[in-house]
């Protein structure tokens, strides 16, 4: 593949033990062309995302690509709360090359499906938020013609509905899937708690509320809230 990069087993490093009391000692680093059904099972699979091209495309920071990397520097010194019967793996990273966003997210939608096939339980490290359509759409390939629907539970400040008119990028991935559900006349499933008001504008509420989007505000996504926050959740479910 050429927008992939194997894992590098020296990001994970920490405390030495005997008995995988660190996630470094229980992860294993393996290419994605080593997915096998057998193997992947119990495992849970990390997936970097190492593109920030959508971000700038959004007048954003940029610095996400630096994402996947430095958050398995960080996981790898803490203590390991799996089980001995669940796996950890680590596929390394979908990369974006030349500015290639698009190449990006068709990568990860492969890799995504992939995994999936194998019962792999797949977790993305980013990278900007355009890896949410690469994500969804390996879901989406991996489901094929099930009758299965998708939904979208999203921890964000930012409803990320923009237009792609002029071009996709970090701000557009949700508003992108609402249009794909559209063509194949399925419901458009979106979820999302945090969302604040002085970080989308007007025209990012009037495309929520045209899309039955379904959100919370930040005021309202506060503990002291949370029993209300588990009902919304598991009515959406």
């Amino acid at each position: 593949m050429a927008n992939y990069r194997s894992p590098s087993r020296k990001l994970w490093t920490g405390r030495a033990s005997t008995e995988e009391l660190y996630l470094h000692e229980k992860v294993q680093c393996l290419a994605l062309t080593d997915v096998e059904d057998t193997l992947l099972k119990k495992g849970v699979a990390l997936l970097g995302y190492s593109c920030d091209e959508g971000v700038k495309r959004n007048q954003g920071r940029i610095g996400a690509k630096e994402g996947p990397k430095v958050i398995r520097q960080a996981l790898g010194k803490m203590p390991n709360p799996l089980n001995g019967t669940l796996s950890l793996f680590d596929f390394g990273d979908i990369t974006c090359t030349q500015g290639k966003m698009e190449e990006a997210q068709t990568g990860l939608q492969d890799a995504i499906a992939k995994l999936l096939s194998a019962k792999a339980f797949p977790i993305v490290l980013g990278g900007g938020h355009d890896m949410a359509y690469g994500h969804y759409n390996g879901i989406k390939k991996y489901l094929g013609k099930s009758k299965k629907t998708v939904g979208i539970i999203n921890f964000d400040a930012h409803f990320d509905l923009r237009s792609n008119a002029n071009g996709n990028n970090s701000g557009t991935p949700f508003y992108q899937i609402a249009q794909d559900c559209k063509e194949l006349s399925k419901e458009f499933r979106y979820l999302c708690l945090g969302i604040r008001e002085d970080a989308n504008d007007r025209k990012l509420f009037e495309t929520a509320n045209e899309l039955e989007v379904k959100f919370l505000l930040r005021e309202t996504f506060r503990m002291q809230f949370v029993e209300e926050i588990n009902k919304w959740i598991t009515a959406f479910l």
